[in-house]
């Protein structure tokens, strides 16, 4: 790394909330990073005594192995609102993200820090691997298919260019297009939505510097519901833009959009109607529909 790529600080934006054993785990990974001129910025957003008392109780033990500021929200406002709090407390050049029930991989912050500046980007995409509580592998998301991409916003539409924690945003720029909008389910595409419409240079660095976590907490009908709702917002989002597209990707999107609302009602247990969203992703783009399915099944 040259002279120049070691003078960028690097901010790393992580909100908490109600989760004591994972986030040391996640402060861990950004101690053990190759690339040491960083700094965590945590954002207790518990809103309970107790809970900040155990955060708190936790940041002290690192606070002389990195530069780390810990803030605290008076009430509960979310993800998205937590990490534009972050990005306003950042010192940084260049901003990256992490859950608190996630981790980086030791060079995660090095590789991408050097690309980005190496390719002069605004914003930095990597894969993305997807694990359950036993650490089994259960998905990969891998945008290999940027390499030859011109349209970034029907790729965006279509597979969605996320998770948070593999982006790295220029500061400047990401201070630009706004940060965060300030909902909380489905925040990081509307993030890269933005992005992508205000001409932003993407550059896409292949390979998987995070381990993400999926967890059972994450299904049943409460979390049907509001993925279900999610899910109807970002679809309505996405039409806005149909016009924009050929008609081939407007099949792919319908066919996606049909099979996440199926997987809803999977979760909430409404069996007829989940065969009536599988019926209806199928009709929508068949062959896409079968490779949608055996990808799954690969994991």
């Amino acid at each position: 790394m040259n002279k120049k790529n070691m003078q960028s600080l690097v901010s790393i934006v992580m909100p908490t909330f109600r989760n004591d054993v994972n986030l040391k785990r996640a402060i861990e990974s950004i101690i053990n990073q190759s690339y040491k001129n960083i700094e965590l910025i945590i954002i207790d957003d518990n809103a309970d005594i107790n809970w900040n008392e155990k955060v708190k109780k936790i940041v002290s033990k690192y606070d002389d192995k990195i530069k780390l500021i810990l803030l605290k929200n008076e009430k509960n406002i979310g993800s998205a609102r937590s990490r534009n709090l972050g990005i306003e407390h950042s010192q940084g050049d260049y901003i990256t993200f992490l859950d608190d029930d996630d981790v980086y991989l030791p060079d995660k912050i090095e590789r991408q820090l050097v690309y980005i500046i190496s390719e002069r980007g605004d914003v930095c995409i990597t894969d993305l691997f997807l694990f359950n509580e036993n650490e089994k592998l259960i998905r990969k998301r891998i945008h290999s298919y940027l390499v030859n991409e011109n349209n970034l916003l029907a790729s965006h539409l279509k597979h969605h260019l996320t998770g948070t924690d593999t982006l790295m945003f220029k500061k400047e720029y990401l201070k630009k297009i706004g940060g965060f909008d300030e909902i909380d389910l489905g925040d990081e595409f509307y993030l890269v939505l933005k992005a992508i419409l205000k001409k932003g240079k993407f550059v896409y660095l292949s390979g998987n510097y995070v381990k993400a976590y999926v967890h059972k907490s994450g299904v049943g009908m409460t979390a049907g519901k509001d993925k279900l709702q999610g899910e109807n917002i970002l679809f309505n989002r996405k039409k806005e833009y149909f016009d924009l597209l050929n008609t081939r990707d407007v099949r792919y999107i319908i066919m996606r959009h049909n099979l996440v609302i199926a997987s809803c009602y999977l979760r909430m247990k409404k069996f007829h109607i989940f065969m009536f969203y599988i019926l209806k992703a199928f009709n929508s783009s068949p062959l896409d529909f079968i490779k949608q399915v055996i990808n799954v099944k690969k994991y």
